[in-house]
């Protein structure tokens, strides 16, 4: 029997966090369209976390699981295909979307994109062929891409961030790296911090988008299971 636990705020809170940044999702999923997840609630939440990296800060068991996480938990799938997977291998193989709904009737689904990951900038090369359609995009205004001109802003910067490394001395790269104060005025160096402070001002604004589409579709699951609970 379902006893469908209240989930804390903290819970609700943790449980974003641990989505956005349990797996590698810069690599994983596309650029152009992102991936599908399903968001839910279950009572077995955790049960197979032991063989399931990250790794959780009391030990991975289903009970610091659950004391982190409440029921919540998610499965995904890349781009438009119907094989969604199990975090925590939850359920064995994939289910398809019509699966997902009549075993786990509460919950959300959100669409999340590669820049919802910490390290979104390390990818930048490895989307090569996805940022140049989004530049021939430009060109299309009748094809809308959500966050189109700031991809293209974060690619250009450090396009350019990555030139000027390359040409600035192994002084010059241990004083950025040690942060130390310069002893001489350079103006590659002064151009690659204030390239680096606006690239993370963009990647910042990128993933707090992310991270409200995984609040709210949390946020409804849980309002949903306030509902079952109080049942």
């Amino acid at each position: 029997m379902k006893t469908h636990a209240r989930i804390s705020q903290e819970q609700q809170a943790r449980f974003c966090e641990h989505l956005a940044g349990c797996a590698s999702w810069y690599k994983h999923l596309p650029l152009l369209h992102g991936g599908q997840f399903f968001i839910f609630t279950d009572d077995d939440a955790g049960k197979n976390y032991p063989v399931h990296p990250p790794h959780l800060a009391l030990g991975n068991t289903k009970a610091v699981y659950q004391f982190a996480f409440g029921s919540l938990a998610f499965a995904w799938s890349e781009e438009n295909s119907n094989k969604f997977i199990s975090n925590g291998e939850l359920f064995a193989g994939c289910l398809s979307e019509a699966e997902l709904q009549v075993r786990f009737p509460n919950h959300a689904q959100v669409q999340l994109f590669p820049y919802v990951s910490g390290e979104f900038i390390e990818s930048i090369r490895f989307h090569a062929k996805a940022f140049e359609t989004i530049r021939l995009e430009q060109i299309a205004p009748e094809k809308p891409r959500e966050n189109r001109d700031l991809l293209i802003e974060i690619e250009r910067l450090h396009l350019r961030e990555t030139e000027l490394w390359q040409t600035m001395s192994n002084s010059e790269r241990d004083e950025i790296i040690s942060e130390i104060e310069p002893n001489e005025i350079s103006s590659e160096r002064d151009e690659y911090k204030r390239l680096e402070e606006r690239i993370h001002e963009v990647l910042r604004t990128l993933r707090e988008e992310e991270m409200k589409k995984i609040e709210k579709a949390v946020a409804s699951v849980c309002q949903k299971s306030e509902v079952l609970w109080a049942k």
